[in-house]
């Protein structure tokens, strides 16, 4: 495996950029009139063109109406509103779109109960907000120090390095997530008996 290190400077800087600049949309922001389908999907692959589309996918959509239609179904969300999603709806697909790289949707759904109140969405949609900007610039300037750091004289190894690091965080984040979430209403001396003999 070989790796143009210019290139990949070149590609990190740009990403940095993009990320220092990236917000997802306030909830103020948020529409307060009810869109039909076709409009949803358009908004949903506005807000949310930082996302990567699925390698094989023969549009450029982050997002479609069967997926949308499938959250519903599986009932990670609520249902339309007489066709119709409300400010409820996007916060809730736009909290789903950015997890579901990483989790399930089973994983997504245990996190966020599908039936919140506005108000209820409103507080954790705005939290959510402000937690993915902070996360993002840490993540955003840890990755920039690791690029400056990648040795010019010994490229491949030390990008093949910087990617396995990456790769191993990532699967620690997910194990702690996959914990905290089991734990949810679960009391001390509940955990304790359940998480016998397990790290």
């Amino acid at each position: 495996m070989s790796y143009d290190l210019k290139l990949i400077k070149e590609k990190i800087n740009k990403w940095d950029y993009y990320l220092n600049r990236y917000n997802l949309p306030s909830w103020e922001t948020l529409p307060t009139i009810g869109l039909y389908m076709d409009q949803m999907v358009t908004l949903m692959n506005e807000y949310l063109g930082i996302l990567p589309i699925a390698e094989g996918k023969n549009n450029t959509d982050v997002i479609t109406a069967s997926t949308i239609n499938n959250y519903v179904r599986l009932g990670v969300m609520p249902a339309p509103i007489r066709k119709k999603y409300m400010r409820t709806h996007i916060a809730y697909l736009i909290i789903i779109c950015t997890l579901k790289l990483t989790f399930s949707i089973s994983e997504i759904g245990a996190l966020i109960p599908a039936d919140l109140t506005e108000e209820d969405m409103q507080n954790l949609y705005t939290k959510y907000v402000n937690i993915y900007k902070e996360t993002t610039m840490g993540f955003a300037e840890r990755v920039m120090a690791d690029s400056k750091n990648l040795d010019e004289n010994n490229s491949d190894n030390s990008i093949t390095d910087m990617i396995a690091r990456y790769a191993i965080e990532s699967t620690f984040t997910k194990m702690l997530f996959v914990k905290m979430t089991r734990l949810k209403n679960v009391s001390y001396e509940e955990g304790s008996d359940t998480m016998k003999g397990k790290k």
